[in-house]
């Protein structure tokens, strides 16, 4: 980092944007936490400090501020810069840059033991606070996410609001099989006291018991004494609760690390459960899956004090491992890396933008230097004849779209057609009778019908907390009750499955269920066959798909817009509004907008296609 940029870095126009760029820039190169206490100095207005914009990442301390402010009277700001400019570089660079300016180097004798004491007090602070074992957990996959995150500590992304709604819902059924527990604040860092204080108690059930040990914090889901009430000390069994539907290495981790801070704090630990949603299961009473998971446990507890020094050492490092990366890298949904963009190489189009492309077989091209698409006439061989035809339409800028056999494919449907979009609700813990966790339960349709004044549109959305199902089948059988033509839709596997389930839902409804199932006609896998374009980037979804062939003004006109914008966002507003004392128009109203467009969207897009393919 050369003198003239740090220069340009302090001295610019400090907008929220550049500020941002300063930031990282100067995290990236060593600086330490006093320093950037001394550009909060080095930002005051006037001998007041400015108030921090939201993109500087650093804490804000209003003391040392003020401190640097006393300062100021003896020691100019050119001299302080000097000084920062000097200490920046020689960190940076191993040795001190040459003074330009000529001016003897400022005396340390008033900046220096105000700077150190900020740089020992952040220091200790880093060493003293306790590592989370979320962090440690995602450490043992990624050495580097866990040393950036020391680093460069990012704001934990939000869960989603549906899912966070599940994971609630199951904890609350794991406490109700052990009740009359003591539960413990939601602090974590309030919850260690209060837990030893539970424990000194007598309390035999805790909810969310929280221990420290070698530098580790964590959460216990259930902590639950076992043998005499009185008189002996108990052992104790713990359980890891889970709304997925299944257990992974990644649930025996967090278990082993959870038996070792407990037992760090004197428990003796006698069982290690994994409590997890069974999806087969259609009694309430047994819709959790208690699974002894001890052996495997005390199996893993042999390797957890390696792994645990290991990522010590990590952290202790002066930079950060040299890790490529790989499998390791979690790119999508809710546990996205935040530091992709720091080590994801920006090496153009790669294999890895290609649909259904294997990531085993991706990960093999990237270790041998072959997954970037750079020569048409080189392509990897290994890639299908659909992908290599996007991968060429990714090379050249340009769309590769064959609507003349795209249209002569749709023509072979009856007319007229119809589309049909479905939206469900796939609960961990359903209210229905029969149904069985994360069995989607359809609780609206849309359907549009193609008449000769234009689109007609039908819908039902079930307002009350009772089993939608025999409503929503008997009004979806009314509404294509006078059509006859091709029913479309994007993705026959979904609408499919949800017209067989409520033909055995719904018996007295099942045969005219069974005879729309099969009018179903897909319009995906047709696009996916003879539409390739570089902005598709390798996603087929129909929100993806739509913009493209209908356009955002054409799709603005379908319907008012809708703040639902995903299936998971659309469960829980559902669960919202069967909340709620009243029925609420608004939500209603985005609901019905919501799924309305995707039908509409299809019929559109097919109805389209199929005048330009007949062209």
């Amino acid at each position: 980092l050369s003198e003239a940029g740090i220069q340009l870095l302090y001295h610019g126009d400090f907008d929220p944007a550049g500020l941002g760029i300063a930031d990282l820039v100067i995290r990236r190169h060593g600086a330490r936490p006093w320093r950037f206490r001394a550009l909060d100095y080095l930002l005051s207005e006037g001998g007041t400090p400015l108030t921090p914009p939201a993109e500087l990442e650093t804490p804000w301390d209003p003391a040392l501020a003020a401190a640097l402010h006393a300062e100021r009277r003896a020691v100019p700001e050119e001299r302080l810069l000097e000084e920062l400019l000097r200490d920046l570089a020689q960190e940076g660079a191993g040795t001190c840059a040459a003074d330009p300016t000529g001016l003897e180097p400022l005396s340390p004798a008033r900046v220096l033991p105000l700077a150190q004491a900020e740089e020992s007090a952040a220091e200790s602070q880093r060493e003293g606070a306790p590592l989370h074992v979320a962090e440690l957990l995602r450490g043992l996959r990624c050495p580097k996410r866990l040393w950036l995150s020391s680093r460069e500590p990012t704001s934990p992304r939000p869960l989603n609001p549906w899912l966070a709604r599940q994971r609630r819902e199951v904890v609350a059924e794991a406490r109700r099989a052990h009740p009359r527990g003591c539960a413990l604040p939601e602090d974590l860092a309030a919850s260690v006291p209060g837990t030893r204080a539970a424990l000194a108690e007598g309390q035999r059930v805790l909810y969310g018991a929280a221990f420290e040990r070698g530098g580790l914090i964590g959460r216990l889901d259930l902590l639950v004494a076992r043998g005499a009430p009185s008189g002996a000390k108990p052992t104790w069994s713990l359980t890891r609760v889970t709304s997925a539907s299944s257990i992974t290495p990644e649930h025996v981790d967090a278990l082993a690390l959870g038996v070792w801070l407990a037992e760090g704090s004197g428990l003796e630990v006698e069982q290690a459960w994994v409590a997890h949603v069974d999806t087969a299961a259609t009694d309430p009473a047994h819709r959790l899956r208690w699974s002894d998971e001890t052996r495997a446990v005390r199996q893993r507890l042999r390797t957890l004090d390696s792994d645990i020094e290991a990522s010590r050492h990590t952290l202790e490092l002066p930079a950060p491992p040299a890790l490529d990366v790989g499998p390791q890298c979690e790119r999508g949904g809710d546990r996205a890396c935040p530091y992709l963009e720091r080590c994801w190489p920006d090496e153009g189009p790669t294999v890895f933008e290609l649909p259904r492309f294997p990531a085993r077989v991706a990960w093999r091209l990237h270790r041998q230097g072959r997954a970037r698409l750079e020569d048409p006439a080189d392509l990897p061989a290994e890639l299908s004849a659909r992908q290599r035809r996007l991968a060429l339409a990714v090379l050249e800028g340009r769309q590769h779209f064959d609507r003349q056999a795209l249209g002569e494919h749709l023509s072979a449907w009856p007319r007229p057609w119809a589309s049909l979009d479905f939206e469900t609700i796939a609960a961990a813990l359903p209210r229905y009778p029969g149904a069985r966790p994360y069995e989607p339960i359809p609780f609206q349709f849309s359907v549009h019908l193609e008449t000769p004044s234009g689109l007609e549109s039908r819908d039902y959305l079930h307002p009350t907390p009772d089993d939608p199902r025999p409503a929503l089948a008997a009004q979806l059988v009314g509404a294509l009750a006078d059509h006859a033509g091709a029913v479309l839709v994007y993705g026959l596997g979904f609408e499919a499955s949800r017209l067989e389930e409520l033909a055995c839902a719904v018996p007295a409804l099942a045969t005219e269920l069974r005879a729309i199932r099969e009018r179903l006609v897909d319009l995906r896998p047709l696009l996916e066959e003879r539409l390739f374009d570089p902005r598709l980037e390798g996603s087929y979804g129909l929100k993806r798909v739509r913009p493209l062939l209908l356009g955002r003004t054409a799709i603005a006109r379908i319907l008012p817009p809708s703040r639902i914008d995903d299936g998971l966002a659309a469960q829980e507003a559902y669960a919202q509004l069967l909340q709620s004392d009243s029925t609420p128009e608004g939500p209603m109203a985005e609901l019905r907008a919501y799924c309305c467009e995707d039908s509409a969207s299809v019929l559109r897009i097919a109805l389209g296609l199929r005048e330009t393919g007949s062209d």
